[in-house]
């Protein structure tokens, strides 16, 4: 199929942000380090970011439509961004926090998703192809979207509580050095919210158009690849961050 010029150049640089991700995010897995809890974390996010993109990779070049039995292939993890978010912050800065029972509730809808999914790829590619993206689908459809938005931005507030409550407690402190790890954090989740207002502003602008004025705003050119690019952006700027706290001063 030709991807025209446009999408070649979203081809790309889904690829290229997928190799970064995969890249740090195995360096993360790899490294010793004394917050462990948290770059296990932050590895995940990346790897689910990286899997993701490679959903979005399939249905740019038709892969899912020349191979309808790959169709639900369990990659898709837009539910686990938000909690592996969090929970890297919140264990990097409190390195001695040993998880508990009750933060299993996290864990519920990306371990729903990944069963939805995984569910659905070992059926025939007639029934899967005519599922498709289920509007009343809480982990791959309209509602899924509305939760994907929903809790992402929850666990970006929450991330960013722990982080004042953090900065707070270190006012009188002379660790200098903690307190410029927690300047890090701060930038990592304040260029996310942006970056992430504007995926989201196109995923609702796109709803709400279709839904009450009917109208398909895929149809126009370049619409589409704005909402890849968009979300490529999310976990490029992870990659990112995470590769400059790698090699500088302020590493986490």
């Amino acid at each position: 199929m030709s991807l025209g010029i446009l999408g070649t150049i979203t081809q790309y640089f889904l690829i290229f942000t997928i190799a970064c991700c995969a890249i740090v995010g195995l360096t993360y897995l790899l490294r010793r380090n004394r917050r462990k809890k948290g770059d296990l974390s932050f590895s995940l996010l990346l790897f689910a970011f990286a899997f993701t993109l490679f959903h979005n990779l399939f249905i740019l070049t038709d892969f899912y439509e020349e191979h309808p039995k790959w169709l639900f292939l369990p990659i898709y993890f837009t539910l686990s961004f938000g909690p592996l978010l969090f929970f890297a912050i919140k264990l990097w800065l409190y390195s001695t926090y040993h998880l508990k029972w009750s933060d299993l509730k996290h864990a519920i809808l990306p371990v729903c998703q990944v069963i939805y999914f995984t569910w659905l790829f070992f059926h025939a590619p007639e029934i899967k192809q005519s599922w498709g993206r289920n509007f009343y689908s809480p982990f791959y459809g309209a509602i899924e979207m509305l939760l994907y938005i929903g809790t992402f931005y929850a666990y970006l507030y929450s991330a960013y509580r722990y982080i004042r409550y953090k900065n707070a407690s270190l006012r009188n402190s002379k660790n200098d050095s903690a307190k410029r790890q927690v300047l890090v954090m701060k930038r990592l989740l304040q260029v996310l919210f942006i970056l992430f207002w504007v995926n989201s502003a196109y995923i609702v602008g796109d709803f709400v158009v279709y839904e009450i004025l009917k109208y398909d705003l895929h149809s126009i050119r370049g619409f589409t690849r704005f909402g890849d690019l968009s979300f490529a952006m999310l976990a490029l700027w992870t990659a990112w961050w995470g590769w400059r706290s790698l090699i500088g001063r302020r590493a986490v």
